[in-house]
């Protein structure tokens, strides 16, 4: 075989692998982005309380990402990595959960709370900045004044939302909260997941979220499906938006890299939105548009600039 033929035949692979790998991430994040109508099946059916169906989802994904070990033989984390993993879902991935379920709860639209969710990649540059000592770029301070200044749109004061009240001020105020909990995440897991196998740590993370997520039901009183769409909501939330999506990205990841794996998820927000508007009969007013266009945006330029200052 020719030099030629070989550097064609590498080329084509290089091109498969990264369309494998794109449409990945396209994949998951479509799965991200019906979380919003998966839950509004699982309150249909009876499941009112968020701790409830979010104990629900991350048990049967864990459950399902435990199979997937076995099957292929992975070994479980031990000693110090298994504890911090359990910290990052007993703590982390429980904090940000909860909070963007309860925004959702407290009725903000689903697709402004995936919006709002999407002011992590702000998040992590100023956290990384504090606590790692990693330089902010003027691109990335940009970005970060473009998110906020986005944000203070997509809550729109002017009363796209409606009527401002408390329950509205707390739901917005859980939608951040999920960003700012996220952003915690990433940066400290970050620093916890390094070398260890993937679906390894997903499962750690699944298992330890749903036993506290499992605390506070029994605490509160859980509220089980009544109903066949019960079920089929904590069925999407766990396989579709939970298996499918983490599996996805971290596949899709591995061909194209972080950055652009950034940088296609934003999907997720636009999908929610989507989603949103034809199922749940959710709309969002024009400077609410421009507000969740102005974080996506900068969520994209942070994602760009990162992958040119590696």
């Amino acid at each position: 075989m020719s030099n030629t033929e070989q550097r064609t035949i590498s080329q084509q692979q290089s091109w498969n692998n990264r369309w494998f790998g794109v449409a990945m991430v396209a994949i998951a994040s479509l799965g991200f982005g019906f979380m919003g109508l998966f839950k509004s099946w699982g309150d249909r059916g009876g499941v009112t309380s968020a701790q409830t169906l979010l104990f629900l989802r991350f048990a049967i994904a864990g459950v399902v990402f435990a199979a997937i070990m076995l099957s292929r033989k992975i070994p479980w984390p031990r000693g110090r990595s298994l504890i911090l993993l359990v910290g990052m879902g007993a703590l982390g991935y429980f904090g940000e959960a909860m909070c963007f379920f309860k925004a959702l709860e407290l009725g903000v639209p689903s697709g402004l709370t995936s919006v709002l969710l999407y002011l992590y990649p702000g998040l992590v540059a100023v956290l990384s900045r504090i606590f790692l000592g990693e330089r902010l770029t003027a691109v990335r301070v940009g970005a970060i004044v473009v998110a906020f200044v986005g944000t203070a749109l997509a809550i729109d004061p002017f009363g796209g939302v409606g009527e401002v009240s408390g329950r509205s001020v707390a739901g917005i105020a859980c939608g951040i909260g999920s960003a700012l909990m996220y952003s915690l995440y990433i940066v400290i897991g970050s620093r916890i997941t390094k070398g260890l196998d993937a679906v390894a740590s997903s499962t750690i993370v699944s298992l330890s979220a749903a036993a506290a997520f499992g605390v506070v039901a029994g605490a509160t009183g859980p509220t089980w499906p009544t109903a066949l769409i019960g079920w089929l909501g904590i069925a999407g939330l766990a396989l579709v938006a939970t298996v499918v999506s983490v599996l996805g990205i971290i596949a899709g990841m591995k061909k194209i890299g972080p950055v652009e794996t950034s940088t296609i998820a934003t999907l997720e927000a636009l999908t929610t939105v989507i989603v949103g508007a034809t199922f749940l009969h959710e709309r969002l007013g024009p400077i609410q548009i421009t507000g969740g266009a102005m974080i996506l945006a900068a969520a994209v330029v942070m994602a760009r600039s990162g992958k040119k200052s590696e």
